[in-house]
């Protein structure tokens, strides 16, 4: 078997790792485990700004949503405008990296401000194993009020398979004017979208820059090795394996 098997979570740099965690405790997150001080190794250097030393890390989970790993560097870049954020239904969630409607659903999904909407599509969808879904009217209206002079929108999701049958995320795709700007690791807001893969897959495309392979030394973790790529919108990803 090869190919994409789940999303397995997102990354968000925080510069207030306290008040983060705080606000996701209370709508319903738990954590997995806590690193305060890991060192960077220099290998992971080509997906982040400068050349920060260390990073802290929390890694948190909730039952049928997107688990997450809160991040903070001691060198981040700041980010002006968040072109990835969080869809969720749960009105009661306040938070600059949300978008509250009821056309997202309840697992969360992710809405990525797009400068290269065809080329990224197809990266998803050829590389990725994602398919595209419908969206109608009235949403594609609401979903072209999020980012400033946006377009177009597309929604894609994982293909079915075993390990992702029980909870969905949608990515939403929406196109806007400019040029594509690169995502660091340790720039602030939703910096990666994460992938469990088996076999090695992405990597073997052989086609695309690798950031890797890293070795993981995590006990709370069943992961042993993470790489990074860039999809065509210069959006960070993360394999793991």
């Amino acid at each position: 078997m090869n190919g994409i098997l789940k999303i397995s979570h997102i990354v968000i740099e925080t510069n207030n790792l306290n008040n983060d965690l705080n606000f996701f405790l209370k709508i319903g997150y738990n954590v997995k485990f806590v690193k305060n001080k890991i060192k960077v190794p220099k290998e992971k250097l080509g997906v982040l700004y400068k050349a920060p030393t260390y990073v802290k890390v929390i890694f948190i989970e909730k039952v049928n949503s997107i688990s997450i790993e809160l991040i903070m560097h001691n060198i981040q870049k700041k980010t002006q405008k968040n072109n990835i954020l969080i869809g969720t239904s749960d009105k009661n969630v306040n938070h600059p990296l949300f978008i509250k409607n009821s056309i997202f659903s309840k697992n969360k999904d992710i809405l990525i401000n797009s400068k290269n909407l065809i080329k990224q599509l197809e990266f998803f969808k050829k590389n990725l194993s994602m398919e595209e879904q419908k969206i109608n009217k009235k949403n594609k209206k609401y979903l072209l009020t999020i980012f400033d002079n946006s377009y177009e929108v597309k929604k894609i999701s994982l293909k079915k398979n075993i390990f992702n049958n029980i909870m969905k995320h949608n990515i939403y795709l929406i196109a806007t004017k400019g040029k594509p700007k690169i995502q660091y690791l340790n720039q602030e807001g939703l910096s990666c979208i994460s992938f469990i893969e088996f076999n090695s897959y992405f990597k073997n495309l052989s086609k695309f820059k690798i950031i890797g392979p890293l070795n993981l030394n995590i006990k709370e973790s069943k992961i042993s090795n993470y790489y990074f790529s860039y999809d065509p919108n210069k959006n960070l990803i993360e394999f793991l394996n």
